[in-house]
C-alpha cells in the first residue's frame, strides 16, 4: 500500500521489544524498518505517559559514522526539520579502537594513542565539513564528537543530554543471521 500510493513518510508506533519478544510476538515496526525504502518515524509511547506530539520538533539528532550510507539520512531529516524550523545536532560516536591484527594474522597490536588521536581528528573534520554544508543551506547545526564504549547507549545518552525531539539514523535493513552477527544500531536504538 505504501509503495502503491507514493507515500513520502510513514509514522508507526513500536513496543520496543527486544529480540526474544520480537521473535515470539513479531513486530510490524521491525518489518517496516528492514523492508521499507520510504522514510519511517517510529514512536515508542510510554505506558505511563502520553505519546509524543509532533506539533513541534525543535531539535533533531542525526547519528553519523562517516560513511556515505549513514549520510543518506541527511536529506530526509533536514527536509522534515525545515518544515518544523528545527535545529540539528550531528553526532559521531567514536568507539575506542580495538586491537589491530598484523597482516600475517600472527601478531596483535594494541591501539596506540597516535591512532586514537588520528581517528578523533578525522571524525572531527568530517563533522565540521558536514555541518558547514548544512549551514550553507541556512540550517542551525551543532556538532558532537563523543567517545563511548558502545554506540547505542552513547546515542541515547546524547539524545537525553541535548533534549532532542527526534533521532534520525540510516538502517541497513539487515535481518536474520546478518543482524545477529553484526547487530543493528537502529534496532538497538529503538
Amino acid at each position: 500500500h505504501i509503495e502503491g500510493t507514493g507515500t513520502d513518510l510513514v509514522v508507526s508506533t513500536t513496543h520496543g521489544r527486544g529480540p526474544l519478544g520480537r521473535a515470539w510476538l513479531g513486530s510490524v515496526a521491525d518489518q517496516l524498518m528492514r523492508r521499507l525504502h520510504t522514510p519511517l518515524i517510529l514512536v515508542r509511547p510510554s505506558e505511563h505517559a502520553p505519546a509524543p506530539s509532533f506539533g513541534s520538533i525543535g531539535k533533531i539528532l542525526i547519528a553519523l559514522d562517516g560513511s556515505p550510507f549513514a549520510e543518506q539520512v541527511l536529506a530526509e531529516a533536514t527536509a522534515l526539520g525545515r518544515a518544523y524550523g528545527s535545529s540539528f545536532a550531528l553526532l559521531y560516536v567514536l568507539e575506542p579502537p580495538g586491537p589491530l591484527a598484523d597482516p600475517t594474522g600472527l601478531v596483535v597490536l594494541p591501539g596506540s594513542p597516535e591512532v586514537e588521536r588520528l581517528l578523533r581528528e578525522k571524525a572531527g573534520e568530517y563533522l565540521s565539513r558536514t555541518a558547514e554544508r548544512l549551514r550553507s543551506e541556512g540550517l542551525e547545526v551543532s556538532t558532537h564528537l563523543v567517545e563511548g564504549p558502545a554506540v547505542v547507549p552513547t546515542i541515547l545518552a546524547q539524545a537525553e543530554e541535548l533534549g532532542v525531539d527526534l533521532i534520525a539514523l540510516a538502517s541497513h535493513g539487515a535481518g536474520g543471521v546478518e543482524r545477529l552477527m553484526i547487530g543493528s544500531v537502529a534496532d538497538k536504538t529503538i
